[in-house]
């Protein structure tokens, strides 16, 4: 049996600007052209707990479009800059001169309707060096699975 707590909640976030950009993207009509190995700026939104957020007050950042699920659905790998990180659920690459770090373990399925405006595509080099984090974190390259 799960018991909770009965003290108030304080999240010390304003939840009202989070619920009103997430109804001004929602009835966004225009839907971007977009393809995989872009990077956008995205409304991400406010997360919870160690969920990566958005910055600034369009809660938003930039983010690698890893697959495109259909005109309305993408998979998407979100990016940083800050810091140097470290293991297997960052990828570092440079883009524009920038030192940039793809939060494989951050990956997620978002509406296209979130994506704002095109930073541009990324090298050949670097796609293949983020789509073998993503593949390292998240597939279990077991031999005994393929017999």
């Amino acid at each position: 049996m799960i018991y909770f707590q009965k003290k108030p909640i304080k999240t010390g976030r304003n939840m009202t600007s989070e619920i009103v950009k997430k109804k001004e993207i929602n009835e966004r009509s225009v839907i971007p052209m977009f393809s995989e190995g872009e990077i956008w700026w995205c409304n991400t939104g406010k997360n919870i707990g160690v969920e990566i957020n958005g910055k600034h007050g369009d809660f938003s950042r930039p983010v690698y479009i890893y697959k495109k699920l259909s005109a309305n659905s993408i998979m998407v790998i979100p990016l940083t800059s800050q810091k140097k990180r470290e293991g297997d659920w960052y990828v570092h690459f440079v883009h524009r001169d920038f030192h940039e770090y793809a939060a494989v373990c951050h990956a997620k399925v978002i509406s296209s309707k979130r994506l704002f405006r095109r930073l541009g595509m990324t090298s050949r080099e670097n796609r293949k060096k983020i789509e073998d984090g993503f593949s390292k974190l998240y597939i279990k390259n077991d031999p005994n699975l393929n017999d």
